[in-house]
C-alpha cells in the first residue's frame, strides 16, 4: 500500500516495487529481475530453476481428465483469460470457463454459475473482511448441494501475484482436480 511504502522509505529501507503477474512466464521473469535487483541473482536462479521444473513435471504428465472451472466465491469478479490464475489453470490441464475473449475478468452470480455447470469451484483459502452479500453467495444451499464435494481450495497470494509458489500452485491445483469425484450422468 502507499502507506507501507511510505513508512519503509521513512526509515530508510529500499523498496523494490514489482508489478502483479498476469502468468506463469511473467512470474518467472519477475523473480529473476528481482533477484538482480536485491543482488541475489544466485538465489533467483535457485527458485526459478524449482519453479521450471514443477511445471516441466506438469507438462510432462497430462492430466486424467480436463475438468471445466472456475475460482469463484461468490457473483463479484471472476479471474479470466489473461488473468494469472487462469494460467494457473490451464497449466494444471483444466479449463477456466471464464475465460472469454475480451477481458481478464467477468462475473458469475449464483444463476450464472449453475447454467454453466463446471465440473469444480475453486475458492481462494484465504478469505478476510467481514462478511457480505458477495461472500454469502458462496453459501447459498444450491451451490453446497451442487458443489460441496467438488470445491478446490487454493492459495490467494500463489495465484494472484506471480510468486515462487505459484507453480506449486498449479501442481497442487492438478493434484485435486485429479481427487475429483467422476460426475455421474443422473442428476
Amino acid at each position: 500500500t502507499p502507506m507501507t511504502r511510505a513508512l519503509a522509505r521513512r526509515v530508510g529501507a529500499r523498496v523494490v516495487e514489482v508489478r502483479s503477474a498476469s502468468s506463469l512466464a511473467e512470474a518467472r521473469q519477475i523473480l529473476l529481475r528481482l533477484g538482480d535487483d536485491i543482488a541475489e541473482p544466485a538465489q533467483a536462479a535457485v527458485l526459478v530453476a524449482r519453479f521450471d521444473a514443477t511445471l516441466a513435471g506438469l507438462a510432462a504428465q497430462a492430466p486424467r481428465r480436463r475438468p471445466r472451472v472456475i475460482a469463484w466465491s461468490g457473483g463479484a469478479f471472476v479471474p479470466g483469460r489473461g488473468s494469472l490464475i487462469d494460467d494457473i489453470i490451464a497449466k494444471a490441464g483444466a479449463d477456466n470457463i471464464a475465460a472469454r475473449p475480451g477481458g481478464a475478468g467477468t462475473a458469475f452470480d449464483v444463476e450464472a454459475l449453475v447454467a454453466a455447470d463446471p465440473d469444480a469451484l475453486l475458492y481462494g483459502a484465504e478469505r478476510s473482511g467481514p462478511p457480505s452479500m458477495h461472500s454469502a453467495e458462496s453459501q447459498h444451499r444450491l451451490v453446497r448441494r451442487l458443489y460441496g464435494r467438488r470445491s478446490i481450495a487454493y492459495n490467494d497470494v500463489a495465484t494472484t501475484c506471480g510468486l515462487p509458489q505459484s507453480a506449486d500452485a498449479a501442481r497442487n491445483l492438478r493434484e485435486a482436480l485429479d481427487r475429483l469425484p467422476v460426475r455421474s450422468l443422473t442428476p
